[in-house]
């Protein structure tokens, strides 16, 4: 019967036009012969929240391998072994969550990733390799960080980019030894992360490491947040009140946290929840929505309880302020803006010698627009991320209207 799965094979595919567009296509630059459709099917499911139908009701022919071209062994071997290393690079841990992943998938030990076949330009691993700190990238959501993680995969190939899953996230914060192990070690292979943790995770593996992270106007990444949340299909709110609800709603209930960014750079746990709360709940097969704070409540599938749920009021401490400036200071070695993340992005790379300041792609674009507010509406979600809009206006004010400490990176006082 058709039923939900992780991805199908680029032999037989249909995706619309623009959900093509919006997740990036085929990665031809770390997958140009294989796992570009796994790739692609994990970035449709993960990134943009969407179904991947299996369907049994077709009889494809399919000649397999009559596309690809001739290459002797050595050269294909190569290939795959690149190929693999850059897969496990990005969804090793991502694979493991999946209920229908083998079981030779779930008892491997995390591989040992390869290099690049001959012919590959080689990226800025082996400049980040000679620099003292690893660094961790932050992903606040609906921050650009789909499209952060592209531009970082372009220049740091396979080995050097860690994507965490949520399953490795989470069972970190539990305090899970294999998993914190784990993780400390692949950190330490690849030099730099990215994922949906907060401030503090590298002490918490015991890793000496710099941070980064992407801010945005707080109203626009509410709107977003919330849109998001909603529409996605595999999200947990799709299906409940909260979907249809006003967003001033959403922040008295607790569906959207107040101040997100800032709470992220003060090292709030990214989840209300830990793994073995999360596989319990209702909702086992969407790991790619952890890190998006969501109340207990939605995860264990009782979002209606949230009707009758304490009213949250607005953070009013100021101190949350000074103390996540304090923070941004001594550990970010970069803090830049959506609005001009191209600029952003360009001067981090040439303060971290990457061999191109290309602007990111942008993808995941293809979202309905968000449901305009009222004043009243924008009133309170201003209220709300009032301490969010005083830090971005502190890294607009700075010169470039950003924050870059390459020190942090490459030597200098750091307290991670």
């Amino acid at each position: 019967m058709a039923q939900d799965v992780a991805s199908v094979t680029g032999a037989c595919l249909l995706v619309r036009r623009d959900m093509y567009a919006a997740a990036g296509g085929m990665n031809e630059h770390h997958f140009a012969v294989g796992l570009n459709d796994i790739d692609f099917g994990l970035r449709i499911r993960n990134d943009l929240g969407r179904r991947i139908i299996w369907t049994p009701h077709v009889r494809p022919v399919h000649k397999g391998m009559a596309s690809r071209s001739r290459r002797t062994v050595p050269e294909e071997a190569a290939q795959k072994s690149y190929e693999q290393g850059c897969f496990d690079s990005y969804w090793f841990d991502v694979a493991l969550d999946d209920p229908a992943a083998s079981p030779d998938v779930r008892n491997r030990d995390v591989p040992v990733l390869a290099g690049p076949p001959r012919g590959h330009a080689v990226a800025g691993s082996r400049r980040l390799r000679l620099c003292h700190r690893p660094i961790i990238f932050t992903h606040i959501p609906k921050t650009a960080g789909v499209s952060l993680r592209e531009r970082l995969s372009a220049e740091y190939l396979g080995n050097t980019l860690y994507a965490l899953s949520a399953r490795t996230m989470m069972r970190c914060y539990d305090g899970d030894r294999a998993a914190l192990t784990a993780a400390k070690n692949r950190l330490a292979n690849a030099g730099i992360a990215l994922t949906h943790v907060a401030h503090g995770f590298g002490a918490l593996l015991g890793v000496d490491c710099a941070y980064a992270t992407v801010l945005r106007d707080p109203t626009a990444r509410a709107l977003a947040h919330r849109e998001h949340l909603a529409a996605a299909a595999t999200s947990p709110v799709h299906d409940t009140w909260l979907a249809e609800a006003p967003i001033d709603e959403w922040f008295r209930r607790g569906a959207l946290r107040g101040n997100l960014m800032l709470r992220r750079i003060l090292g709030e746990r990214p989840e209300s929840v830990g793994w073995s709360g999360f596989q319990d709940g209702a909702f086992p097969h969407s790991p790619h929505f952890c890190g998006f704070r969501l109340p207990p409540e939605v995860w264990a599938g009782r979002a209606e309880a949230l009707r009758s749920a304490p009213e949250i009021p607005p953070e009013e401490d100021t101190a949350l302020l000074a103390r996540a400036l304090d923070i941004l200071h001594r550990d970010f070695c970069f803090v830049g803006r959506q609005e001009a993340l191209d600029a952003h992005i360009a001067a981090l790379g040439a303060a971290l010698q990457w061999r191109t300041c290309e602007p990111p792609a942008q993808l995941n674009q293809a979202r309905e627009q968000p449901t305009p507010l009222d004043q009243a509406q924008l009133a309170i979600v201003e209220d709300y991320n009032k301490l969010d809009r005083a830090l971005l206006s502190y890294i607009e004010a700075l010169p470039g209207g950003f924050l870059l400490q390459p020190h942090l990176v490459y030597g200098g006082p750091h307290q991670g």
